[in-house]
């Protein structure tokens, strides 16, 4: 009898050694993205980057779709990016969720959204997005990470969110 419990805990102990090995290898990990990069099945392109061993790397689109299926704690931001008259800003709404996947964040990303569409004239936005970076047992992001990987404001930008705000309007 205690020969199987040492070896249920041992296969327990091996496989969040995987997983906490991983975290601290990859560091935080970063990911985003725009309503304007939909292609043309309506799908959004995620991008990412890992601070590995102190280095900011980019991730690949297979590391990317990956890490959105790991069971994470994520600090997740809703942004606008906006632009009047040649000024440029973001509004944002931040939160934390813990042991979750980013494939399941639709329905928290959906309600921030609302908040800030709320918060600022729709004319202005020229795009809106989110982002969302790890943490490990406290709530420590990167100092306005909300602000990373805003991309150029343009008219074609612009016009590429407000055709996805009609499809999902349509919706």
């Amino acid at each position: 009898m205690g020969a199987d419990l040492k070896g249920k805990k041992s296969t327990i102990k091996r496989t969040n050694m995987h997983r906490k090995r991983a975290l601290r290898i990859m560091g935080k990990v970063t990911l985003w993205s725009w309503e304007s990069s939909a292609g043309l099945d309506g799908v959004r392109t995620s991008r990412g980057t890992a601070r590995i061993m102190g280095i900011e790397r980019d991730l690949s689109q297979k590391n990317v779709n990956l890490i959105t299926t790991q069971q994470l704690n994520w600090a997740v931001c809703c942004r606008a990016l906006c632009e009047l008259n040649g000024d440029v800003w973001v509004e944002s709404e931040i939160r934390s969720i813990r042991d979750i996947n980013v494939n399941e964040m639709a329905d928290q990303y959906e309600r921030m959204r609302e908040q800030v569409l709320s918060s600022v004239q729709k004319r202005h936005v020229v795009d809106l997005g989110w982002i969302c970076q790890t943490f490990t047992k406290e709530d420590v992001v990167d100092t306005n990470f909300e602000l990373k990987a805003l991309g150029k404001v343009s008219e074609t930008r612009k016009y590429d969110w407000n055709k996805a705000e009609e499809l999902e309007n349509d919706s």
